[in-house]
C-alpha cells in the first residue's frame, strides 16, 4: 500500500499547482486495471516494467533530470494520468492532468517510482528505481 504521507504530499501539491487531481478510488482502480490489460503480461509482480506484452525502449538518465527527459520525450502532448506505484502493492492513487502541470508536481515532491501514461492508455512511461525511464508506445 501507497504511504499516506506520500499522497497528502501529492495531493498538496497538486492543489498549489493546479490542473492536476486525484481520481476517484473506483475509476483509478478501473484504469489501473485497464492499463495492465493493455500493456502487462503478469500484473501481480510489483515491477510491471519488467513484464510486459510489447516492445519497450530503456533510456538511464543516471544522475541527470529524469523529469526534463520526461517532458522531452513526450513533447507536446497535453493530458496524462500519473499512477503512484512508489514501490508499493495495490490500489495505486491515480492522478489526471496536463501533462507540463504533472511533472511540475513531480518536481515539488521526493522522487518516487511511477507511471505517467495516456489517458486512453496508448503510451506509458515508467520511471523506475533504477533511474531508468522504460517507455511504451512512443517513437523517441
Amino acid at each position: 500500500m501507497i504511504d499516506r504521507e506520500l499522497v497528502d504530499e501529492l495531493d498538496s501539491v497538486s492543489l498549489l499547482v493546479g490542473g492536476v487531481d486525484r481520481l476517484p478510488l473506483d475509476i483509478a482502480h478501473m484504469y489501473v486495471q485497464g492499463l495492465a490489460n493493455e500493456h502487462v503480461v503478469d500484473s501481480s509482480i510489483l515491477w510491471w516494467w519488467k513484464s510486459l506484452k510489447g516492445p519497450a525502449l530503456t533510456i538511464n538518465y543516471g544522475d541527470g533530470d529524469g523529469l526534463a527527459l520526461v517532458a522531452e520525450i513526450l513533447g507536446d502532448r497535453r493530458d496524462a494520468r500519473l499512477v503512484v506505484s512508489d514501490d508499493s502493492g495495490l490500489p495505486w492513487p491515480v492522478y489526471s492532468g496536463d501533462v507540463k502541470k504533472i511533472l511540475e508536481v513531480l518536481r515539488r515532491v521526493y522522487f518516487f517510482e511511477y507511471i505517467l501514461a495516456a489517458h486512453d492508455m496508448s503510451w506509458v512511461v515508467f520511471d523506475t528505481h533504477s533511474n531508468e525511464l522504460v517507455i511504451v508506445g512512443l517513437s523517441v
